[in-house]
């Protein structure tokens, strides 16, 4: 009887062990088969990396070498600059056309800056007042020409303005420019200070044409001309001192070296710029433009005796 029952348990435990084989079996393959797949997934993932990894350094290779393309061209940019900038300085002071107007306002006023018309920013290097630093200085206005102002003073004109601004062209004048304003080209005026080139600028309107170009060409040498102002005011400043002393030294009887001192004449006017001459034309033709020219008188052409031909074969 027990034999028999010790049979049948071993039965059992065997028919149980062969039950649990193959399932273990297929664990492990499952677990082996989740290790390759992972493994595969990183390795995977780790070449994706490096691929990104790789772009990233050739797209940044690539755009190192665009900046460097990039600083190349402006590198060339500022060198044609420079060139354009010294051919222009070349082919200003080179200008025949001497007083070019660099624009004109509202009102029709033309304004100049003469240093922009055949002649260095700081004068002539063998000029009498080379030594000044400033050719000019100043910052010209001519009054409005009397056939381009003139269709405003129309009674047909003004008499539209008024019923359709409550003004006309004449009374806006008076009220913008003040009691200096320039009625004719005939009137001149300046502007000898920096800040007032700047209000200018703020004054100047770019919806209207003129101004626009005028503000343009204003905007691009405005630093060049409030430097030479302020190179005038120094000196004018300078020479009001030494003019002064000079004065005092008069009156007290006391003896001042004039050496290299230009005389002025302050009886005729106060305004230096209008004892300037052209000095140099002076001296290489005899005469200045405003002066007036005979050419020396030839002599009689002699006869040119007419070459003799040679006869037709």
């Amino acid at each position: 009887m027990t034999s028999a029952n010790s049979d049948a348990k071993d039965n059992v435990n065997a028919e149980e062990n062969d039950s649990e084989g193959p399932s273990k079996a297929r664990l492990r393959q499952t677990n082996k088969n989740k290790r390759k797949a992972a493994a595969e997934e990183a390795r995977k993932e780790k070449a994706k990396k490096a691929k990104q990894e790789a772009e990233k350094t050739k797209k940044q290779k690539e755009w190192e070498k665009l900046l460097d393309s990039i600083e190349k061209k402006k590198d060339e940019l500022r060198d044609c600059e420079a060139n354009i900038n010294e051919l222009d300085d070349d082919l200003r002071e080179t200008m025949v056309h001497r007083s070019k107007a660099i624009g004109k306002d509202r009102f029709l006023n033309k304004y100049y800056w003469f240093e922009h018309n055949g002649m260095p920013f700081g004068g002539v290097p063998n000029s009498s007042t080379a030594e000044y630093g400033y050719a000019n200085g100043r910052l010209w206005v001519q009054g409005p020409d009397v056939h381009e102002f003139g269709p405003n003073l129309e009674e047909s004109a003004i008499t539209q303005d008024r019923q359709r601004f409550g003004f006309d062209i004449p009374q806006r004048k008076q009220k913008e420019e003040g009691d200096t304003h320039l009625t004719t080209s005939a009137e001149w005026g300046y502007y000898d200070d920096p800040d007032e080139i700047d209000a200018l600028l703020a004054w100047l309107d770019e919806r209207g044409l003129r101004e626009k170009a005028l503000r343009k060409e204003l905007l691009v040498f405005r630093d060049r001309i409030a430097e030479y102002m302020d190179i005038l005011k120094k000196h004018l400043s300078e020479t009001d001192k030494e003019e002064e002393e000079e004065e005092d030294a008069d009156n007290s009887t006391t003896r001042i070296s004039t050496r290299n001192k230009t005389y002025v004449d302050k009886d005729a006017t106060k305004d230096r710029c209008l004892l300037w001459t052209n000095s140099i034309m002076r001296e290489e033709y005899d005469h200045n433009h405003s002066e007036e020219y005979e050419p020396p008188k030839k002599g009689k052409a002699k006869p040119v005796k007419a070459a003799k031909g040679k006869g037709r074969r």
